[in-house]
């Protein structure tokens, strides 16, 4: 008779580490999707920064003279203005992103995307630090934007897979990085 005490107890203490098994597998997987729809947004709001980037330097080329001549000169000017908010914006995200906490498996996109953003914050940054309108004019020359769309790429062949194999699909969840 007492050897079906022992064998009760086994079972009940393999039942009980299979439960915590698959508690423990369910929340590591919960807690993946969660991080991996916050890398989503961080990942919007890089892209739509480089754009933003685009746009001023699309705007600057297609304006006249005077146009360019006042992004020079003013440091107050919409465009100067649009691309300190760029970086800005870069600099806080990249520093969200080395602090995140993330499971390690996330680590290497977050990683890229911080080196994406810093990117960003370093190129627009000079031109709101350039003291003269040689400077920022220089600054303006300087910037890659293909670096920052090819980092930006790298980033989401990354992230993709992971997106797959964790079956975070739905556009509903991350709306374009804003939360709905």
């Amino acid at each position: 008779m007492d050897w079906w005490v022992y064998l009760l107890a086994l079972i009940g203490v393999v039942a009980v580490a299979v439960a915590a098994a698959f508690l423990g597998r369910f929340l590591y997987m919960r807690q993946v999707r969660r991080s991996l729809v916050r890398l989503l947004g961080r990942r919007e709001a890089v892209v739509a920064a480089a754009n933003g980037l685009d746009l001023v330097i699309e705007h600057l080329s297609m304006g006249d003279d005077e146009a360019l001549a006042v992004f020079a000169s003013d440091p107050g000017s919409d465009d100067r203005r649009a691309l300190e908010d760029v970086a800005s914006r870069m600099r806080i995200l990249a520093d969200d992103l080395r602090v995140m906490p993330l499971p390690k498996r996330l680590w290497p996109v977050a990683e890229g995307m911080e080196r994406a953003a810093r990117l960003l914050a370093e190129q627009a940054g000079r031109v709101g630090e350039a003291t003269t309108p040689d400077s920022a004019l220089d600054a303006l020359a300087e910037i890659r934007v293909q670096e920052v769309r090819e980092q930006v790429l790298a980033v989401n062949a990354d992230l993709q897979p992971l997106l797959d194999a964790f079956r975070v699909h739905d556009p509903a969840v991350y709306g374009g990085g804003l939360y709905i």
